[in-house]
């Protein structure tokens, strides 16, 4: 179901298209259209110290899906976490098992 799916990491010149499936998870939860800018975007997904990292799926060369997530390391034990922030599949792209590849 996955097959022709390949994965990189966000660019800039991405924006438009995370923020599109941002608005179609927005809009799956009821909530309100996210206020990203291209700054922010670059600011917290971007650049080589942002705090998010964002994994894009494509498939013939159209991002159809998007994971985010943290990493932190605990004080208290000193181990490290991933908490995974948000997962977005393209409508039209939904059950084809993508979310689960990106995951």
């Amino acid at each position: 179901m996955n097959a022709g799916l390949t994965f990189r990491f966000a660019a800039a010149e991405d924006f438009a298209a995370v923020l599109e499936l941002a608005c179609q998870l927005a809009s799956q939860i009821e909530a309100h259209k996210p206020p990203l800018t291209p700054a922010q975007f670059e600011h917290y997904f971007i650049r080589s110290h942002s705090p998010m990292r964002l994994l894009l799926a494509l498939r013939d060369d159209r991002i159809v899906g998007m994971i985010s997530w943290t990493i932190t390391h605990e004080l208290y034990s000193a181990e490290t976490r991933v908490y995974i922030s948000d997962v977005s599949v393209e409508r039209a792209a939904r059950g084809q098992g993508i979310g689960t590849a990106l995951m």
